[in-house]
């Protein structure tokens, strides 16, 4: 179950002091709207009627509605109740919970109501207090001044300033839901917003994309776009990613060879690979980060190598579409057959010598010379949350510390790598 959207806009009613019963109410809607539609006032607009509508801003309202939550919200961990706006003064409650006392109508609020929805019949109430008695309040505690043709105080709320009168507006400070209301509900993590910031330097331009959970946690992996103004799509994140990652590990994998052939010639003396036949016998450890960073640079699993050409492959088959899309995995999957041709042929030697093999005596493999081996094949071996990254799909969950560490090692390593590129070109 992915999100659940319920739109609460029916069944509205509005109270205000001097009516003898409520009368129905629409959401997006305002006060004056509501009034009007039940024959409870004048338009504002005729003659000398604003005089009569101002007044009833003196008064407070209540907008109530009852609702049901549809099937399938109360079964997920989370529940929000959101106000895309509401004008202005009002104190929100659900189920006579208290969620919260709000004077801006220029923003969104939204409220996890998990624990206080419940199953069957729930009561939403809005109550908007005078908008009038407040800048009047306020003013008096601060006396900011505005337009000579406006209400005084009506720059200390975050409301229309032209509803308090300009010079060629009436004082009509309306009120009311007057944006959309829904309750939505999801499984997992959800995005609140996402921050871009742009850095240009000699005509290119490098976005730092941050993107903010709902939930506040860090648990969660996100996929960038980057579209052109065409609708082309120009850079995806995975593929970006999957790129800089490739150069690292294909990088690193390189690193280890030529510092094993090294190994290999200094100790046994040996130059060609026609003669490595047994020489895993004689240097097992060097032939086992061999057998490490080879593994990288064909990309077998749980190797580096081979999530750097996973994420290669997704973002081709996802981003690239048409028979174009298999070329890239297919293209990868040949270089990784002709890589294991080259690679596997001596390691098989050096473990497996064969019948007629005498043998020769084990070499000392020296610390300063291994230890360095030793930590770029670990390298190249991936944590098992890399192969649960894979499962899902580019869509994985970090949960613990060591995948995390691994993110932000990638996130600076791709930042370098952008910071190089933009140097140079």
């Amino acid at each position: 179950m992915g999100m659940i959207t319920q739109i609460l806009h029916e069944n509205w009613r509005l109270q205000m002091p001097g009516l003898a019963e409520a009368v129905p109410a629409q959401v997006p809607g305002s006060v004056y709207a509501d009034l009007l539609a039940a024959g409870k006032m004048e338009d504002p607009y005729y003659r000398d009627n604003e005089d009569a509508a101002l007044a009833l801003m003196e008064k407070d309202f209540l907008y109530a509605a009852c609702f049901v939550p549809e099937e399938g919200i109360l079964n997920c961990p989370t529940q929000v109740l959101r106000f895309e706006g509401v004008d202005t003064v009002a104190d929100i409650r659900l189920n006579g919970v208290l969620l919260a006392h709000v004077e801006n109508m220029h923003r969104t609020f939204q409220f996890e109501v998990g624990g206080i929805l419940k199953p069957g019949e729930n009561w939403l109430e809005v109550k908007l207090y005078s908008p009038t008695k407040w800048i009047r309040e306020h003013y008096r505690q601060n006396p900011a001044e505005g337009s000579s043709d406006a209400m005084k105080g009506f720059a200390n709320l975050r409301k229309a300033h032209c509803m308090f009168g300009w010079d060629w507006g009436p004082q009509l400070p309306d009120a009311g839901i007057w944006r959309p209301l829904e309750l939505e509900s999801w499984n997992g993590e959800r995005l609140r917003e996402v921050r871009v910031r742009q850095r240009h330097h000699r005509g290119h331009v490098t976005l730092d994309v941050t993107p903010l959970l709902l939930s506040g946690s860090e648990c969660a992996r996100c996929r960038l776009e980057l579209m052109h103004p065409d609708g082309s799509l120009c850079v995806r994140e995975d593929g970006l990613t999957g790129g800089l990652l490739q150069v690292f590990f294909h990088a690193w994998a390189k690193i280890g060879l030529f510092l094993i052939a090294g190994v290999i010639i200094h100790l046994a003396g040996l130059r060609n690979v026609e003669d490595f036949r047994g020489l895993g016998r004689r240097l097992p450890v060097t032939f086992l980060c061999l057998v490490f960073v080879s593994l990288s640079l064909v990309g077998i699993p749980p190797f580096g190598g081979f999530v750097s050409k996973w994420a290669i492959s997704l973002a081709a088959l996802d981003g690239l579409g048409g028979p174009l899309a298999y070329l890239v995995p297919a293209v990868l999957l040949v270089s990784a057959l002709l890589t294991a041709g080259y690679l596997f042929a001596p390691i098989v030697s050096g473990f497996f010598p064969g019948e007629g093999f005498t043998g020769e005596p084990r070499l000392r493999e020296p610390p300063a010379m291994t230890l360095p081996l030793v930590v770029l094949a670990a390298v190249c071996l991936m944590p098992k949350s890399m192969l649960e990254y894979m499962r899902d799909g580019y869509q994985y969950n970090y949960n613990d510390a060591l995948s995390a560490n691994l993110t932000a090692f990638i996130n600076r390593l791709t930042a370098l790598f952008q910071s190089l590129a933009a140097q140079v070109l």
